[in-house]
């Protein structure tokens, strides 16, 4: 009998390319390995942390377009060390991660043959996105990049001039005797992305900066095309293709820990291209694709001084919801201009990886279901194994709904059985108050063939 799920992924042969390129199929494979990781990690890090702005962004608002694009003439983190940072990295339980090689503002975070803006040509001089690819690769650990689409920098983007962050960033940070040549510039990017896919072995791309209406969904899907030829293998975000793929979601409660934004409507596999969904800054319920929570640990991508960070136990919440629904949890850190993380957030992330050594078996691996998320928790499951995560009892009994499997047992994960009971309604079950965890109680239900 087949096992009852509230949801189901899409199949990875029914996602990909878009209906420009009818063809092209997301890699099974590499997709089922990335969903086992569950559990990833970005970095946005750049000369910007020299001020503490928000990176991108703050160009020609908190800081001079001059002088922002002069930030990487001081940019000197000599106490990086990529040996730490993937030691740091695997402790903390994170599985893959995607690290910034371009944001918006332009500047290459690693030794480019596109353009000299880049971190080598800065007083550091080290390529330190080789050095953590090679780390990375070391300690087992799916290495992936961020890239944005729009730059700021590039005299060949050519911007949308009714677009409201066109006029307070700045405009290109140089510019030539002629006119600006869009097509130049998409063949700049694909330079600097073949370079990231074949020299630096990136598995993952995040990209950013399609919500600008100068790209189009026939350049997203050539853009999909080109990368997929270089590596079938490799896994794209829907953010390659335009806005219009992205998916609108009605938020009800982010900041009191709620699981629920209730899609307003899906995003369309079938018409743009993208391996899978990313939600940034929100969970959302299930859904009938891949996708991926992308949270920030601050207020901000980029470092700045006292940030308003999580805590561990609010990421640990979102993971559990995250992967209860059926989805990767992405969160996002900031070095400092030093090259170091502080210390709250080293502490921080290790205080995940304590909590995932210990409960990990109920994530990594997993997939979402049977139980749909709620106020109350969520479930994820693999095999004959369901783990129930409660993180809010809603009384003496939990109550949840019918499973058409029966259930052999129920204990705590890691300690001893605890009392249930099912019927044609649902399954109930109990765990005295002295027994359960603050933060997450772990029933680990195994059911029959």
């Amino acid at each position: 009998m087949a096992f009852f799920l509230a949801y189901a992924p899409a199949r990875a042969s029914q996602i990909g390319g878009g209906n420009l390129n009818p063809t092209l199929q997301t890699d099974a494979t590499a997709l089922a390995k990335w969903q086992d990781a569950k559990v990833g990690l970005t970095i946005h890090w750049g000369p910007v942390a020299s001020r503490g702005t928000e990176i991108g962004l703050s160009r020609g608002v908190q800081v001079p377009a001059q002088e922002y694009d002069s930030l990487y003439k001081e940019f000197n983190p000599t106490l990086f060390s990529a040996r730490d940072w993937a030691q740091l990295f695997k402790d903390s339980g994170f599985r893959y991660v995607t690290l910034v090689s371009k944001h918006v503002d332009g500047f290459a975070m690693w030794n480019t043959k596109q353009t000299n803006y880049n971190i080598v040509n800065s007083p550091f001089h080290r390529d330190w996105l080789r050095e953590i690819s090679d780390e990375c690769r070391h300690q087992g650990i799916i290495f992936g990049v961020y890239y944005a689409i729009l730059d700021f920098y590039q005299y060949d983007y050519l911007g949308n001039t009714e677009a409201p962050w066109t006029p307070t960033h700045g405009g290109p940070g140089f510019k030539l005797d002629r006119k600006p040549d869009f097509d130049l510039y998409v063949s700049y990017m694909k330079a600097q992305l073949k370079e990231l896919v074949q020299d630096y072995g990136a598995g993952i791309l995040i990209f950013d900066g399609d919500w600008d209406p100068s790209w189009t969904h026939e350049q997203g899907g050539d853009l999909y095309r080109f990368l997929h030829n270089l590596k079938s293998t490799l896994l794209i975000n829907n953010r390659v293709d335009t806005r219009a793929g992205w998916e609108d979601a009605r938020m009800v409660g982010y900041d009191n820990l709620l699981w629920a934004f209730y899609p307003a409507k899906f995003w369309q596999p079938q018409t743009y291209a993208g391996d899978y969904l990313e939600r940034e800054e929100y969970i959302g319920g299930p859904a009938p694709y891949p996708w991926e929570a992308w949270i920030t640990l601050g207020d901000q991508w980029g470092w700045k001084p006292n940030d308003n960070n999580k805590s561990a136990d609010d990421c640990i919440r979102y993971l559990v919801l995250t992967a209860g629904g059926g989805g990767n949890f992405n969160l996002n850190v900031t070095p400092m201009m030093d090259g170091r993380f502080e210390q709250r957030q080293k502490d921080l992330l290790l205080r995940i990886g304590a909590w995932l050594k210990a409960n990990g078996e109920s994530i990594y691996g997993t997939r979402g279901g049977p139980f749909e998320p709620g106020l109350w928790g969520a479930s994820t499951v693999r095999a004959n194994k369901v783990y129930t995560h409660v993180l809010a009892w809603p009384g003496e009994t939990l109550h949840l709904p019918a499973l058409n499997r029966m259930v052999k047992s129920a204990r705590r994960l890691g300690a001893g059985e605890v009392q249930w009971k099912q019927t044609v309604d649902g399954v109930e079950i109990s765990v005295p108050q002295s027994q359960r965890n603050p933060l997450d109680t772990i029933i680990e239900l195994t059911v029959g063939d």
